[in-house]
């Protein structure tokens, strides 16, 4: 996979999830380190080798996730340059804003080099407070720069809902969760997935 120093494949590492149809690829956060580190000093190809370790299982699945770190490393290279396209979740802050910027042009760059055809699907604004003012003030920016670089952002709003953490903490989907609140929000994210699927194939 990632590292030369690992015989097993992508196939040996799958788990079954949760749900029906959904299969698990687990790490931890020290090992992701390690093969991080190793990235580093790996020389020519490093960017490639999660595209190549995908390749003979796509035509097994109908949609692949790759959860990125928030970070610009060669993890995060790797995913983009294996991806077809970038769903970007991002907040109301400061931060996020900076973040963003970073993360297009590292997108730029790993369209220059080594995947022409990689899109943005889309932003995700989430842990939204329209409380408070600065909350407010940093989506005008967000929304603002995103429209002015021609990508979308997703509608609506993700306000931090305690409800979405109960049911992660639990392990249950927002739809087996019961609540009407619950009901709404998984409603509201599988918008989101039909916006992505769409902005990922335009």
């Amino acid at each position: 996979m990632l590292s030369s120093r690992a015989p097993e494949t992508l196939a040996d590492v799958i788990v079954p999830g949760i749900w029906d149809g959904l299969s698990v690829v687990p790490t931890t956060g020290t090992e992701l380190a390690a093969v991080r580190d190793e990235l580093i000093t790996a020389g020519a190809g490093r960017e490639m080798r999660l595209r190549e370790a995908l390749a003979p299982l796509l035509a097994d699945y109908e949609l692949v996730l790759i959860d990125c770190a928030p970070s610009l490393d060669q993890l995060t290279v790797n995913a983009l340059t294996a991806a077809d396209a970038v769903l970007i979740i991002s907040q109301a802050k400061l931060y996020s804003l900076n973040g963003l910027d970073a993360l297009l042009t590292t997108i730029s760059g790993v369209r220059s080099y080594y995947n022409a055809d990689l899109r943005v699907a889309g932003i995700i604004v989430n842990l939204y407070n329209p409380r408070t003012i600065s909350a407010r003030g940093w989506l005008d920016e967000l929304t603002t720069a995103a429209h002015g670089r021609g990508l979308s952002v997703f509608e609506p709003i993700m306000n931090s809902r305690v409800v979405i953490a109960d049911a992660s903490e639990a392990a249950r989907g927002l739809d087996e969760w019961g609540s009407s609140d619950a009901r709404e929000l998984a409603d509201v994210y599988d918008a989101y997935l039909t916006a992505t699927l769409e902005g990922a194939n335009a």
